[in-house]
């Protein structure tokens, strides 16, 4: 998965000697660093939901009774299948669906929305979600590109949820009431699906996830006084991140996380 724009969340509140440094003189004795959840949004391949959107709960755009495919908002409907709704050239235009089940701030990404790749330039939305399908709807992403795009709470002050509202947020050069019906005006959204839908994750991909954060924290491309400097600041992460789990997880199952975090990280050539 490509990495969007980084968003500070969740600080864990817990000092320690992080023994790396990025301003390219490499570490200079102890330092203490306070460790966050990062947010991990941004285009995405290879997910697999673990459920779909299923039922449209309101639709705030013109021309809906149009007979073609791309108007129809039940089409955002179930898994991603090429069959989209567009949300129409004006801005403000918007269609909410309740999933099937609520989407909750895991580790890494816990939504994923699927733009059809059309190439046409007017993929330009914002992503919401509340408990309520009338009120309470707080943005977690704003999208401007196509295809499927990743999106991880962190960061965005909500913790869950269960109703989706996508709207287009930049009105389409050249738009007409009239011409609505004639092509496939804004974001043309394919599905929503659901990626996280449990606090705590699944345990099988948790190294996977959480090894994203640790290499926001100790990047593999920063300046390192040897490989034990970088590998020292990589076990540190790994231990204050995974600290979030400790409700959800037995000791033995978190030190199988971290050692496969820490393990990963250490054969590689960094800091040497």
């Amino acid at each position: 998965m490509r990495i969007g724009a980084f968003a500070l969340a969740l600080v864990l509140g817990a000092f320690l000697n992080a023994g790396c440094s990025g301003d390219g003189s490499g570490p200079t004795g102890p330092t203490l660093a306070a460790f966050s959840l990062y947010n991990v949004s941004g285009p995405c391949t290879d997910v697999d939901p673990l459920g779909w959107a299923a039922e449209v709960t309101d639709v705030d755009r013109r021309n809906t009774e149009c007979d073609t495919t791309w108007t129809d908002p039940e089409s955002i409907l179930g898994p991603d299948d090429a069959e989209f709704v567009s949300l129409g050239g004006d801005s403000a235009n918007s269609v909410t669906v309740r999933m099937d089940e609520e989407i909750f701030d895991g580790p890494g990404s816990d939504l994923v929305v699927y733009e059809a790749v059309t190439s046409e330039d007017d993929a330009h939305y914002d992503v919401y979600l509340s408990n309520s399908p009338d009120s309470g709807f707080e943005l977690v992403a704003s999208v401007s590109t196509e295809g499927a795009y990743c999106i991880d709470l962190a960061g965005t002050g909500v913790t869950s949820g269960q109703y989706v509202k996508l709207v287009q947020n930049r009105h389409v050069d050249g738009f007409a009431v009239e011409n609505e019906c004639d092509s496939t005006w804004g974001a043309d959204i394919d599905a929503v699906g659901i990626l996280n839908n449990d606090v705590c994750g699944d345990l099988e991909t948790l190294c996977d996830e959480i090894g994203v954060q640790v290499d926001m924290v100790c990047p593999p491309d920063d300046y390192y006084r040897n490989h034990g400097a970088y590998v020292s600041c990589v076990a540190h992460a790994a231990t204050e991140f995974l600290r979030e789990f400790k409700q959800c997880y037995t000791e033995e199952e978190i030190e199988e996380v971290h050692g496969c975090i820490v393990s990963q990280r250490a054969r590689t050539d960094i800091g040497k």
